[in-house]
């Protein structure tokens, strides 16, 4: 049986361990579980760590640079992430900062389960509007799984070494 739950500052010790054997970051998990504006997600298989997921709430106060301002309310309206009432209050969205889903419990939907309860967790606090990122070298898998629960690309991001 799996069981979804808000992590405490008592799993760490499980967390650090998983993030190792995983491969995972695990080095800011005691500040997101310790932190009001963080919230750790776990996954349980039969009493035994098999996933987490980190959300946290950010908040950009202020507007952008003044000669993007107008693109930026444009695009944040037309995208329905504010309302034109909210647009000069300052903007709280959430990070799905991190989602880590152990190798053998994968296609299980316990990834879907973690992100839907940090969601929920979300949701709770007023907030209306989450992102996540992923590496582009990341598992397909993972873009696939945001995809099928509603996120959609927002914005294109390109790198290079100079």
């Amino acid at each position: 049986m799996t069981e979804i739950r808000l992590g405490s500052l008592a799993d760490l010790p499980a967390l650090v361990d998983f993030g190792r054997k995983e491969k995972l970051a695990v080095e800011k998990l005691a500040d997101a579980l310790s932190d009001t504006d963080s919230c750790v997600v776990v996954a349980l298989v039969g009493g035994e760590l098999a996933g987490f997921g980190v959300v946290r709430i950010n908040e950009r106060g202020g507007s952008p640079q003044p000669g993007r301002l107008r693109q930026h309310v444009k695009t944040m309206l037309g995208r329905g992430l504010v309302d034109a009432d909210s647009i000069l209050r300052p903007l709280r969205y959430g990070v799905l900062a991190q989602l880590g889903v152990a190798q053998s419990a994968r296609d299980e939907g316990i990834g879907s389960a973690l992100i839907s309860r940090g969601n929920l967790w979300l949701r709770e606090r007023s907030v209306r509007h989450v992102l996540a990122t992923t590496p582009a070298q990341n598992d397909p898998g993972r873009r696939d799984l945001l995809r099928s629960l509603g996120f959609e690309p927002f914005r294109y991001v390109v790198s290079r070494r100079l």
